[in-house]
């Protein structure tokens, strides 16, 4: 019955204070009640406002005699400035009939500079709390005691509205710890999830989680400013501080360039959008804080930009795109959640505190929606990834198995020609096997073309390290392509402004690959002229390195601009004639630019139709001391093995090839036993003896590599047995060598070939 007395009481006297005031003309004072407020009251009805455009005024000069007459009563349930420029002075009244303690709560601002006064002479005392979010005063009030209470206030560039309000001391620890969990949750969740975006960024190198954590980031600094969680962070919500739209724009900037990461290539205005709003945005910072209502005018950007991301992204998802699919959940959430708070702070509206929460509660569900994307889109890497891996392991064993299965007729057909051009034959005759062997050298180089450019593209092609001397390789080069300059009537030189003698370091092997596939396309695409070859040494040699400037210019045909872009594709020519004119496929410059850049270079071009063209690149070398050759002390002759005795097992499934091997090894004065399989091999082992073994890799029920394995097995480790082979991959010759081989002699080869093998491991 007392608490129920006490209510009716307090009722009693508000109502009575009410009718006074009305009588009056005068806004009421509160009559605060003898027990302790159990719920908030709202001070609203209590309140009487000043405006002071100057900012110039103080509490002596507004709680005198000649401003008292100015304050006019607040009319509104929540007094709302907007974005106002103005002093606002606040004043109210309250009355107190017991010795109590009060907490005065600004709900809003958060920001700005808000400070309360109490009349000059009140016995009560005030002061300001400075471990709340939120302004909150404590307020001693003695049995009696009538005090009257101003508050000014001044909130820059945010919106400026003041909810006042009375509470003891248990609703005031109530209220601030609920919306601490709120709003501690909610900045925790958003770093997590930016964190955990981060961490996938850093494993998957996919900038689309980097962009969702600069946006996650951006979101969590903005929240931060609105709720003000950290006190002691009270710069960053200042609003009369210059940059303090920037966590708004930097919102801006990463939402709308994740978002071009989610729509790319689904729409060019989605696109336009997705990259000239950030662009946009990044110019606006330094220039933000100039703009006295720049926040209203951002936010009034957002809202009129919201139906149109919305209509383009549904076009887009009706159009069937995956990621703006999965993605479309979020953007609605977002915009749902969002809408009301950017009305409400373009001021549209009153400032409501509900919209706060459904804003920041929106950011965190927009935010776990769009990880679910990203882990969508984890698992479409992750599926092509293994899709790219299984393609790659398609095409390198359909590679390997096209390497071989094209490399052993091939290996028939030049040893074959080979050994006829080395017999008597009619002058008619001898001009067929060129051809033949011209054409059969060039199926070999488009096999060699087509693996070095799968080599290449898979990064599995390393470069070898081998000493030579360079004048000596140009001059080979100018051998091998003087005969056909000549045939053609064209001039080829070679050039050499570089010291004599020159000894590198370096892959000489890609290098010639590089000249050969120019001088070839010089040679093939000029008609009439010139060819030139230009080696010339560079400035700023030093470190016992060596730069060296390579060129090839000819006379010929010449390339159009249009028609440069297509030149280094694989598999295209310049213009679609040029294939059935003068035959190619394209892939030579492709890969020759590849394996210059792998040397540390750039193949360039100059061309005009008509005109001839010049492709120039720039290497260095190590410089190396004289060596002695190493090709030195290999005999000249080719049957300068006949009178050793050398007996060799040679293993080969195939026909042709065991033919063929068998009659080059009779060239070189070499005997020949000359088995099909790995077992007919090993059974000739015990009854015979052999100075070397030549193993086919490639054998039906039981391989080269087992066949060694059981050979060595069988106590015959000193022998050489020599991989013979039209696997030519990577890593195929330390996998012969694992399997305890002792060479590698790759097919097609010819007769010198063999010969400088058998020297090698018969002279040991």
């Amino acid at each position: 019955m007392a608490a129920r007395f006490s209510f009716i009481q307090q009722i009693i006297m508000i109502l009575l204070g009410m009718v006074i005031s009305s009588a009056s003309q005068a806004t009421p004072t509160l009559l605060v009640p003898n027990e302790q407020i159990t719920q908030s009251v709202s001070l609203s009805p209590y309140l009487e406002l000043l405006e002071d455009p100057t900012q110039q005024l103080g509490i002596t000069q507004v709680s005198s005699a000649a401003y008292s007459h100015r304050f006019v009563p607040n009319t509104a349930a929540v007094p709302d400035f907007g974005r106002s420029r103005s002093v606002w002075w606040v004043r109210f009244q309250l009355h107190s009939e017991h010795t109590q303690e009060w907490y005065l709560l600004l709900d809003r601002p958060i920001g700005g500079i808000t400070e309360a006064f109490l009349a000059p002479g009140t016995q009560s005392h005030l002061h300001r709390l400075d471990d709340f979010r939120l302004p909150v005063w404590h307020l001693t009030m003695a049995a009696g005691d009538s005090v009257t209470v101003y508050l000014r206030a001044n909130n820059g560039q945010a919106l400026l509205t003041l909810p006042l309000k009375l509470l003891g001391a248990e609703t005031l620890l109530k209220t601030n710890s609920r919306e601490e969990i709120l709003f501690t949750a909610l900045f925790a969740g958003m770093a997590i999830l930016a964190v955990y975006n981060l961490l996938l960024f850093s494993s998957l190198r996919e900038y689309s989680y980097l962009s969702l954590t600069l946006l996650l980031f951006a979101s969590d600094l903005f929240i931060l400013r609105e709720t003000n969680l950290f006190p002691t962070l009270a710069w960053l919500n200042n609003p009369t501080q210059y940059f303090y739209t920037t966590p708004l724009l930097l919102m801006f900037i990463t939402g709308f360039q994740y978002w071009g990461y989610v729509n790319q290539g689904a729409s060019k205005i989605m696109g336009h959008l997705c990259r000239w709003i950030p662009r946009l945005s990044v110019m606006a910072i330094p220039f933000m804080g100039l703009a006295y209502r720049g926040e209203q005018v951002i936010f009034g950007i957002g809202l009129s930009l919201m139906p149109v991301i919305f209509v383009l992204t549904s076009l887009i998802v009706w159009q069937g795109h995956r990621p703006s699919r999965v993605a479309y959940g979020a953007l609605i959430t977002l915009i749902i959640a969002t809408a009301p708070y950017s009305a409400m702070q373009a001021g549209w509206f009153t400032h409501d505190k509900p919209f706060v929460y459904l804003a920041a509660s929106g950011f965190l569900l927009t935010a776990l929606l769009l990880s679910f994307v990203q882990a969508e889109q984890t698992r479409w890497l992750r599926e092509a990834k293994e899709r790219a891996e299984a393609t790659d392991k398609a095409k390198d064993t359909f590679l390997t198995t096209m390497s071989h299965e094209l490399r052993t007729p091939i290996h028939a057909i030049i040893g074959l020609a080979d050994l006829l051009r080395k017999t008597p034959c009619p002058e008619a005759q001898a001009v067929y096997l060129e051809k033949l062997l011209s054409s059969s050298h060039h199926l070999q180089g488009l096999v060699d073309d087509v693996l070095d450019l799968s080599r290449i593209g898979a990064g599995k092609l390393e470069l070898e390290t081998t000493a030579f001397r360079l004048d000596e390789e140009l001059d080979k080069l100018h051998q091998m392509f003087s005969l056909a300059a000549q045939q053609k009537s064209l001039v080829l030189s070679v050039t050499k402004a570089m010291p004599p003698g020159l000894q590198l370091l370096g892959d000489l092997v890609r290098l010639k690959q590089v000249l050969v596939n120019l001088l070839g396309n010089a040679l093939k695409f000029t008609e009439q002229g010139s060819i030139t070859l230009t080696v010339r040494q560079m400035t700023g040699d030093a470190g016992g390195h060596i730069h060296l400037y390579f060129e090839v210019n000819d006379t010929g045909i010449g390339i159009s601009s249009n028609q440069q872009q297509y030149l280094f594709q694989a598999f295209s020519q310049a213009d679609s004639s040029t294939a059935r004119r003068y035959g190619g496929s394209g892939l030579g410059l492709v890969i020759s630019r590849k394996l210059v850049k792998l040397m540390g270079g750039e193949l360039e071009l100059e061309s005009e139709p008509n005109k001839g063209s010049r492709f120039f690149f720039t290497l260095t070398f190590p410089l190396i001391q004289e060596q002695p050759n190493p090709m030195a002390n290999t005999p000249s002759a080719l049957n300068s093995l006949a009178g050793k005795g050398l007996h060799v097992l040679l293993v080969d499934d195939d026909i042709l090839n065991r033919y063929l091997g068998e009659q080059m090894l009779d060239k070189l004065g070499v005997k020949a036993t000359v088995v099909e399989s790995g077992q007919a091999a090993l059974q000739q082992l015990q009854h015979q003896t052999f100075d070397l073994v030549m193993m086919d890799v490639s054998m039906p029920d039981m391989d080269g590599y087992t066949t060694t394995r059981h050979i060595r097995a069988a106590g015959f480790t000193a022998l050489p047995i020599i991989a013979v082979t039209a696997h030519v991959i990577e890593g195929e010759p330390e996998r012969c060598q694992a399997s305890g081989m002792d060479g590698y002699l790759g097919k097609p080869f010819g007769l010198e070939a063999l010969h400088t093998l058998l020297t090698q491991y018969t002279d040991k």
